[in-house]
């Protein structure tokens, strides 16, 4: 009869055992898929996020450009000295689209300031202020009616301000280097 109890007590403790066994494995089993599902979620989360950024900063770059190019013909167009009415249409025509790629320039910023992060969301904010001072700018250097002082005066402010837009350009795209390369000033990243 012995012999019969300690088979009985070895079969239900190898059937605990057993029992126990599985809950644990199982237990571990599903705390690492759950912990590789997180983690790939994670992961896939902050690949999202870069390449979000990465096409935001290319388009504000697209729209820097675009708008140089059209303040650089606002500013040709101002400086005619003979203001006939192909001249003037020139202009407003050319402000007009000057105003429009300032408007494109805006709208890739709040991108930028969606995305982050928060040095190169404020790099972009420094950087729509100092295109707004220069559109301001060269409207007022290329306005009709104003004498040759106040003229001179207006297109050394549009100079001015065309500078401290290039400064600020460049410190954007010191920090989208910056961003980029993984030096990022932000812990949160």
């Amino acid at each position: 009869m012995d012999e019969a109890r300690a088979a009985l007590y070895a079969a239900i403790i190898g059937f605990t055992a057993a029992i126990v066994g599985a809950a644990v494995g199982g237990w571990a089993s599903w705390r690492a898929a759950r912990h590789q599902v997180i983690g790939g979620a994670e992961n896939e989360h902050r690949h999202w996020v870069r390449q979000e950024r990465r096409a935001a900063y290319g388009h504000l770059i697209r729209c820097v450009h675009a708008f140089d190019e059209s303040v650089r013909e606002v500013d040709e167009t101002g400086r005619e000295i003979d203001r006939s009415p192909d001249v003037d249409g020139h202009f407003i025509q050319a402000a007009g689209k000057m105003t429009n790629h300032f408007a494109a320039l805006c709208a890739a910023c709040d991108e930028i300031y969606i995305f982050g992060p928060i040095p190169l969301a404020e790099a972009a904010i420094d950087l729509r202020k100092a295109c707004g001072t220069l559109v301001q700018a060269s409207l007022n250097a290329g306005r009709l009616g104003i004498d040759s002082q106040e003229l001179a005066q207006a297109q050394e402010d549009s100079r001015a301000a065309s500078s401290i837009q290039s400064e600020k350009f460049g410190d954007f795209l010191s920090a989208c280097h910056s961003e980029l390369l993984g030096r990022s000033v932000d812990p949160t990243r």
